[in-house]
């Protein structure tokens, strides 16, 4: 708690309430000392009569317990006595217990906080209605259940303020430091005062029932789905992964040529147009003129050279004049020139997201992004572990998935087998560790013409909801720049898992393991609805693999 120059001086009530007190934990009750006059256009950072008006209908009517501890917390109380004793109402109500004077006090006594708040003659005035107001007891609760809603909104606004108070101080105090770069506090400024308008009252911790609700009413949304995000646009993605959620961290990365770009901006389009909220790409290495005409040529079908070309096949204008037109109409938005610097990257899509609902955000790529330069020795692989990590706490701050590419080191191109893992990831394993999806492009044809150009695959390499690596067979059409979903991918068939010594197998149908292989597979496959069904079988395992293809050799 912090200071407030309206606060009634504290009377010496014992060692109790000595230096450890931080400026608010004032000793109950203050009502004998009277605050100073304010002038009219001044609010006062605490409400003492709404807060112990707002205790004092708790006491007549435990009900309204359910209604406030959505709104309020303890630290939302600027009196110290006033968010002990509610926190002491919240543990009698959790307990089951009835929330009264005497279990009140009891559970005070037991935590230690009673004498902090007053003592009990404090606790029962509270309950009574006679703390430092003109009403008598029995006017104040008969007003409790019609006013309740007024004092709780007093009390929270005043929390607010406060909270503005202490980000403005820090802020100005940041400001005033010439060791911060000036984009860092930028951000930091924004994300302080982004937390005290998104800030949620009551408190984090969750009780097992708690949480059990939500896994229920989650399931229950998704039992006729397999998503429980937005969809990637590919069934296979969509079935593996279960969609792109809120929180997620999801980096794509592929060697130059793989097709890493048009894959991030096909999905980011697609959840824009299917769930009608803005997507942002924040593109450092393509400008916006080429990024509308690859958009262009994925949903025309018309090439990108003959579009560049300006020559448009016999009886296709129409088609492209209609993709224009619905491409006008999308909600997704390009920025060709964003800031490098993390923080600045943070704080423009935090001012967005205050703008409109976000689907999701698209940055090509991490490694052409900057630190914030908080530490002026820190080397490349620091400033992507920054990097990353801020990303994915963004991604959670603002209930948003958060698309990133990434290169792959070239180290992989000396391998018989090319197809890309999580080491190959470069410059730093905070990409792997932060994400919680990643996606690798990778095209045989690119080292060996011996296969059809159109081959492609999107290699999951890993998935913190799901099974991974998974590989789900795609087509690539270049001359569009756009991935579709092949033949190649139904639901059982499509998807094969690469073994851990670079190989394939155990896909559809199973089939051995080789050593140090990982592989799903087996009569069952991907089963019936989604993972259920058959569910996963086993392929014929190698000396040394367990029956699901690990080799421990």
């Amino acid at each position: 708690m912090q200071d407030y120059q309206d606060a009634p001086p504290p009377p010496d009530n014992g060692p109790d309430h000595g230096s450890e007190l931080a400026p608010y934990d004032q000793p109950y009750p203050p009502s004998q000392h009277a605050p100073s006059p304010e002038p009219s256009d001044r609010v006062s950072a605490v409400d003492f009569a709404a807060e112990a008006r707002v205790l004092a209908a708790l006491f007549t009517d435990q009900s309204l317990l359910d209604e406030v501890a959505e709104k309020l917390s303890g630290a939302d109380f600027g009196i110290v006595a006033h968010e002990l004793i509610f926190d002491a109402m919240l543990a009698c109500d959790s307990s089951g217990r009835a929330v009264d004077v005497v279990t009140v006090i009891d559970e005070m006594t037991r935590a230690g906080s009673l004498r902090r708040a007053g003592g009990i003659e404090a606790v029962r005035n509270i309950a009574a209605g006679r703390a430092d107001f003109t009403e008598t007891s029995e006017g104040l609760l008969g007003a409790a259940v019609a006013e309740f809603p007024t004092w709780v909104d007093i009390v929270a606004d005043r929390a607010v303020r406060r909270r503005l108070a202490i980000a403005a101080r820090s802020i100005a105090a940041s400001a005033s430091s010439g060791e911060r770069d000036s984009a860092d506090l930028v951000n930091e400024a924004e994300q302080a005062l982004y937390a005290v308008s998104d800030a949620k009252s009551g408190s984090t911790m969750k009780t097992m029932a708690q949480v059990m609700a939500g896994v229920t009413a989650r399931m229950a949304k998704v039992r006729d789905s397999l998503l429980v995000g937005h969809s990637y646009g590919f069934k296979v993605l969509d079935e593996v992964t279960g969609g792109l959620q809120p929180g997620q961290l999801i980096v794509i990365a592929g060697r130059p040529g793989t097709g890493k770009s048009s894959l991030a901006v096909q999905i980011g389009r697609h959840i824009a147009d299917t769930t009608d909220t803005m997507v942002p790409l924040l593109s450092y290495e393509m400008e916006h003129d080429e990024i509308g005409m690859r958009m262009l040529a994925s949903a025309s079908g018309v090439g990108l050279g003959e579009l560049m070309r300006n020559r448009i096949p016999e009886g296709m204008d129409q088609i492209v004049a209609r993709e224009i037109e619905k491409l006008n109409e999308s909600r997704m938005q390009i920025d060709d020139a964003p800031n490098p610097n993390i923080a600045a990257v943070c704080s423009a899509i935090r001012r967005m997201s205050r703008r409109a609902e976000l689907g999701a955000v698209v940055i090509d790529y991490i490694q052409l992004m900057q630190g914030s330069g908080k530490r002026r020795d820190a080397n490349r692989q620091e400033d992507v572990s920054e990097i990353t990590r801020a990303l994915k706490l963004l991604a959670s701050e603002l209930k948003i998935p958060i698309i990133a590419l990434s290169q792959l080191n070239r180290g992989l191109e000396q391998r018989p087998n090319k197809r890309p893992m999580l080491a190959d990831l470069r410059e730093s394993g905070s990409i792997e560790q932060d994400a919680s999806v990643v996606i690798f492009t990778y095209r045989e044809f690119l080292y060996n013409q011996a296969v059809p150009e159109t081959e492609a695959e999107l290699i999951v390499g890993k998935n913190r909801g799901g099974p991974a690596p998974v590989t789900a067979y795609v087509d690539w059409h270049g001359a569009q720049t756009r991935f579709v979903d092949s033949d190649r991918t139904e639901p059982t068939a499509g998807l094969v898992i690469p073994n851990g010594d670079g190989g394939y197998g155990g896909g559809h149908g199973g089939g051995p393991a080789a050593p140090g292989g990982f592989g799903f597979g087996g009569e069952g496959g991907f089963g019936g609805g989604g993972f259920g069904g058959g569910g996963f079988g086993a392929g014929a395992p190698a000396p040394g693999a367990d029956p699901f293809g690990n080799s421990f050799n």
